[in-house]
């Protein structure tokens, strides 16, 4: 579930290395995560760095990348949700 007071970030106690593009991930579980998609990485680096909303994030995905709003919005989310689900982010709601 997702709405416009939550914000995004890295999970801290993840251990990850960057090489020719990609992410790897190792989340606290031990779990083995592959990041490929060159916007999936992007969204990882920036993740690592601040917490975003979806908002932030589809913003930037659609100034960096040739991609409609609409499509990126879907796709970000989705990828945000996993992302949770596999415990590669962390949600922090405001307000």
């Amino acid at each position: 579930m997702q709405n416009e007071r939550m914000r995004y970030r890295a999970n801290p106690n993840t251990a990850t290395q960057e090489a020719e593009g990609e992410v790897f991930i190792v989340t606290p579980d031990n779990r083995f995560h592959n990041l490929r998609d060159p916007v999936a990485s992007f969204l990882w680096n920036r993740l690592e760095t601040e917490s975003l909303t979806l908002d932030e994030l589809v913003e930037e995905v659609v100034g960096e990348f040739e991609v409609e709003a609409d499509l990126a919005r879907r796709d970000v989310a989705e990828f945000l949700q996993v992302g949770c689900d596999r415990d590669i982010f962390l949600v922090d709601a405001v307000g």
